[in-house]
């Protein structure tokens, strides 16, 4: 019986510093998000910057607070509202960079991860490609190890809201002409 224990406590052991190696060997991950749409980068850009519709593509998004800042400058820091299995959930944005129609990137601040986004916006003969490419950083080497493991689940979700965005500018657009 003692043997058992001893061989459960050390497959216990070593168990969790796999997972801890995770962290310590993956600190970081980045992954890109790409959508094409049949739009311009004028409409496309404006659409994605009116926060009256970020409830339409952003899962979960409950609203926002302006911390510091206005709104589309660089330096702004705004308190992003989210839900997500009845659960709230916020984080701190600041912008870093805001070029119309070309650039929109921003810092995140959460109790679990840092993550960097930069979206590029590219028009070929009406058509625009938007391109998300995030760096995520977990807080300590557990949420390295946790976000590493999930790191699809992030690009998934990501997908989603830039699928659902594709759509919503594509509508929009129809208004618009």
């Amino acid at each position: 019986m003692k043997k058992a224990i001893k061989y459960f406590v050390i497959g216990i052991v070593v168990a969790v510093l796999s997972f801890l190696s995770i962290g310590l060997l993956h600190p970081s991950f980045e992954y890109e998000n790409i959508i094409t749409v049949e739009a311009p980068v004028e409409i496309v850009y404006e659409i994605f910057t009116n926060e009256s519709l970020s409830s339409e593509w952003l899962i979960g998004f409950q609203g926002y607070e302006i911390l510091e800042g206005e709104p589309l400058t660089v330096g702004a820091q705004i308190l992003m509202k989210f839900e997500t299995d009845g659960q709230p959930y916020e984080f701190v944005e600041t912008m870093t960079t805001i070029e119309e129609n070309m650039e929109f990137s921003f810092d995140i601040d959460s109790d679990m991860f840092d993550m960097n986004v930069q979206i590029l916006f590219a028009e070929y003969d009406g058509t625009t490609t938007l391109t998300s490419k995030t760096y995520t950083r977990g807080k300590n080497v557990v949420y390295r190890s946790f976000w590493y493991i999930l790191k699809g689940v992030f690009q998934e979700q990501a997908q989603m809201n830039y699928e659902l965005l594709k759509g919503v500018i594509e509508r929009e657009a129809l208004l618009l002409d």
